[in-house]
């Protein structure tokens, strides 16, 4: 089985507290579905969430820990679930609880938040809330959780070939590129190197009409 992590937050303590000092209950009523990948912390007075629904049923576990549990069907499933928030009637965020891993969209999300507090019962009241009289099975947790992680290694390779195929297309593309240069160069200095040949040829041929005429005018034979 698989098992995340949960806390009262700071405000769900402070209702517990004034609930015991004015005998009046507090009502827990619904949980939020957030994606956001945030640690569990006692001091967290609100979370962005993609779905809030009401509590489908508790579960009394001991005098002093109750279980509430909350089912999102896979067409209700939008989004991925990496954090829950246990809210009372009046929006208080009294608790926020971890799954182990990230509860993928499109599968059954099963979630269940247990809350341990000394006489926990007397200070809530959970009259409008169906009791769970069957516990659910938590294998759907578990293959949900798996399968969440499995997605999430999925779209990380996937992520890795794009950008393995990006520096791949980068890399061919500046070496075709860099090779262009090259023979542009090439036919550059060929193209200098035939000028500076023909240069020198006109320069020979100049300085061989001119030694010659010089020769005429001093008399001399040439061989």
């Amino acid at each position: 089985m698989s098992v995340g992590s949960a806390v009262v937050t700071a405000a769900g303590i402070r209702k517990i507290q004034e609930a015991q000092s004015t005998g009046r209950s507090i009502k827990p009523d619904r949980f939020g579905f957030s994606s956001d990948n945030l640690t569990v912390d006692p001091m967290l007075e609100s979370i962005s969430t993609w779905k809030r629904d009401t509590i489908d049923a508790y579960l009394p576990i001991s005098d002093d820990t109750i279980e509430f549990s909350c089912v999102v069907e896979p067409d209700e499933a939008a989004a991925y679930t990496r954090l829950v928030g246990l809210y009372l009637d009046d929006g208080t965020l009294f608790a926020v609880a971890k799954p182990p891993f990230a509860m993928p969209p499109g599968l059954r999300q099963v979630v269940k938040v247990q809350i341990r507090y000394s006489a926990i019962s007397e200070v809530m009241n959970f009259e409008y809330v169906p009791t769970d009289e069957i516990e659910q099975s938590l294998s759907v947790l578990d293959t949900s959780a798996a399968a969440g992680l499995r997605d999430m290694q999925m779209a990380d390779e996937l992520t890795m070939l794009s950008l393995c195929r990006a520096d791949h297309y980068a890399f061919k593309r500046d070496a075709t590129e860099r090779i262009a240069a090259l023979e542009r160069d090439a036919d550059e200095a060929k193209g200098a190197l035939d000028a500076l040949t023909a240069a020198q040829m006109d320069m020979q041929a100049t300085l061989g009409y001119q030694l010659l005429q010089t020769s005429l005018a001093v008399g001399l034979k040439l061989n």
